[in-house]
């Protein structure tokens, strides 16, 4: 009817709490502390592609636990995407500055695009794990950091394979030490199944050792008429001729073999160890290899490169996120982070 009002409406909110972001200076504090440690962590890397030096592969390790721990606690402290968006951003920005004589003023198109790859896989990364987290009743820290911490870590795995790539191949940064290590041990990891494959093989023998070995191996398959005609009806095993024979027999078959492999890869120093001969011979095949196919070698040996490095860190995801658990713990105890719930149970964190 005219002149008659009905009852105030009241809005009653779903929740006890808005999951909101309250205090600006906690997100910008904990974006300068997560961009300070992706930043170490990247020019850790490069320090220690450059160097091989033990101090900067324990910064690159400690600074990369403390980098992904804070970016898994991003996912629950900033509740707004483009916050996100626009951290995720600076972070992979930051690092840039430690290459700043290789972007300006003629930049790197390798280099931006690497930082641009790690932008966008690390803001699908935050967005999976902030969604995942607006969709759970109940705050599970592990849970979230199970969904969003390899996705992260991939991003910058591959920032780490592009800069792998740019040191190596393009700049000629890379350190002959680094070289040697990883030769040595991709030797001494097939050590074994070349040893199915060769019998003698070993790494701290000499190459005329080696030699040695295999052409013994091989006479030792033989029959041979001790009285050097072609009477094949008496003949003896090679451990049946005398000491002169077998020595003249194998002298002959390892310069056959010193030949062969003098022919095929070059000349070589016949009293280095099997080891460092390998490296050698190893180091000239890829570059042989890198010349005759272009860029297709160096983008397969980075791809290669990232897979070592994401099976590895794979070994450490629990660690990661348990140090991202106790840093959580200690946001909570002081006060910088709070748990609440909504009036439906749905827990989650804020900064009030």
């Amino acid at each position: 009817m005219m002149g008659m009002t009905g009852p105030a409406l009241q809005v009653i909110s779903q929740s006890r709490e808005a999951e909101t972001d309250r205090h600006a200076w906690k997100i910008i504090l904990w974006a300068a502390l997560s961009a300070a440690a992706g930043f170490l962590f990247v020019a850790s890397f490069e320090r220690w592609l450059l160097s091989f030096n033990s101090f900067y592969f324990w910064s690159l390790i400690v600074s990369a636990i403390v980098f992904w721990s804070f970016a898994t606690l991003q996912v629950l402290f900033v509740k707004r995407i483009w916050k996100l968006a626009l951290i995720t951003l600076i972070e992979s920005a930051v690092p840039l500055l430690a290459f700043w004589p290789n972007i300006y003023p003629a930049p790197s198109l390798v280099l931006l695009g690497g930082a641009g790859a790690a932008f966008i896989l690390s803001f699908f990364a935050m967005h999976r794990g902030r969604s995942f987290a607006l969709n759970s009743v109940e705050l599970r820290f592990f849970d979230v950091a199970k969904v969003f911490l390899p996705r992260f870590v991939t991003a910058w795995l591959v920032f780490l394979s592009v800069l792998f790539y740019m040191n190596y191949f393009v700049w000629g940064y890379f350190s002959p030490k680094l070289q040697t290590a990883f030769l040595s041990g991709t030797v001494t990891a097939a050590a074994p199944i070349l040893k199915i494959w060769v019998p003698g093989f070993a790494l701290d023998i000499s190459v005329n050792d080696f030699f040695q070995n295999v052409a013994r191996a091989e006479l030792s398959k033989g029959k041979y008429n001790p009285l050097g005609t072609s009477d094949k009806n008496f003949t003896v095993t090679f451990a049946q001729l005398s000491a002169k024979q077998q020595d003249e027999l194998l002298s002959a078959a390892t310069q056959s073999l010193e030949q062969a492999f003098t022919t095929r890869f070059g000349k070589f120093d016949p009293s280095e160890s099997m080891l460092q001969f390998s490296d050698n011979l190893i180091a000239t095949y890829a570059q042989d290899l890198i010349g005759r196919t272009g860029w297709l070698t160096p983008v397969l040996i980075a791809a290669a490169v990232f897979f070592v490095l994401k099976g590895f860190v794979a070994l450490f995801y629990w660690l990661i996120a348990f140090i991202a658990f106790v840093i959580f713990k200690i946001a909570i105890v002081t006060g910088f982070a709070a748990t609440t719930v909504e009036s439906r149970s749905r827990e989650f964190v804020l900064l009030p």
